[in-house]
């Protein structure tokens, strides 16, 4: 295991396995997401330790370590809004370089098949653990058909739904996309208001990755039939708090994929009051942003 920058790791495959594309795991974006934080550790010490051997190159990459450090959401930016060049001259820019540095030199080593940053949620979900998948580079409102190969494994691994975004945002899951042509998504591994007995809900994720990794589970090489309650959404409208006066009509802490019916008063901002041009559901909910930053997401479902 090789540090390449600060709690950022590459793990070789050992030298008489065939050349398997690489993966890239990531944790610690936000610094109080601590349960995808200690899965990543998990698997690293199990890398260490030589119980885990892994067949294909591998990036283990702890975001923030100074919000980490502090129990702390960020320092002073959203890092998960910074992947993009120039970079901030902030230290949070700084950090959100460090990490796209360290994503384009495992690609030059060669493909990437695929890059899963771990999150977890602010408040509870109605769908407990769901994958973002972030903008095509071919059309906005549709992934790629490779990134429905991952449908299956992931239903597998716990998670209960898919959220395609339709417009570019500076994440670090779009960057990689972008960057290194591979398969990529945000996982919201569960809510970090949960209660810690669920945490036992994070292992058939845990042993997913660590099978990936040892090659004990195959990339997908197709779409395969997806167990139900699996859902699908799309992201219909961002909602961005253009001025100080903006407030949300519905209850603000309402669980994430809450469901409303067409003509519901959303939010009243600038233009007025916004309502539902149809059934909507909400996520990420948050009033607390500054003005021209995203204060949630509608979607609607593709079922």
């Amino acid at each position: 295991m090789e540090q390449w920058f600060e709690q950022v790791w590459y793990c070789a495959p050992q030298s008489s396995a065939p050349r398997q594309p690489g993966l890239i795991l990531s944790a610690g974006i936000h610094g109080d997401e601590t349960r995808p934080v200690v899965l990543l550790r998990q698997l690293q010490q199990q890398l260490a330790s030589g119980q885990l051997q892994p067949a294909r190159p591998l990036l283990l990459l702890y975001g923030n370590p100074r919000a980490m450090a502090r129990h702390q959401r960020m320092i002073t930016e959203n890092l998960n809004r910074l992947f993009t060049s120039p970079s901030s001259a902030s230290a949070d820019g700084q950090r959100a370089r460090v990490l796209m540095d360290a994503c384009e030199r495992l690609g030059r080593l060669g493909p990437v098949a695929a890059h899963f940053d771990l999150h977890s949620t602010i408040k509870p979900s109605l769908i407990e653990r769901f994958a973002l998948c972030p903008v095509s580079p071919v059309s906005p409102e549709s992934p790629p058909p490779c990134h429905y190969h991952w449908a299956a494994p992931l239903s597998r691994a716990g998670f209960g739904a898919w959220v395609q975004q339709t417009r570019r945002a500076a994440t670090f899951s779009q960057f990689t996309r972008d960057a290194l042509n591979c398969d990529s998504f945000t996982l919201e591994c569960g809510s970090h208001a949960s209660k810690p007995d669920r945490e036992n809900r994070l292992q058939p994720l845990a042993r997913w990755l660590h099978d990936l990794i040892s090659g004990a589970a195959a990339l997908p090489a197709q779409p395969m039939p997806v167990t139900p309650p699996w859902q699908r959404f799309r992201v219909t409208e961002e909602i961005l708090r253009r001025s100080d006066d903006f407030q949300f009509l519905i209850d603000e802490q309402e669980p994430n994929f809450s469901a409303h019916p067409p003509g519901t008063p959303l939010y009243r901002d600038l233009d007025g009051v916004v309502k539902a041009a149809g059934q909507r559901h909400t996520l990420f909910l948050n009033s607390q942003v500054a003005p021209g930053q995203r204060a949630g997401l509608l979607l609607e479902s593709l079922q």
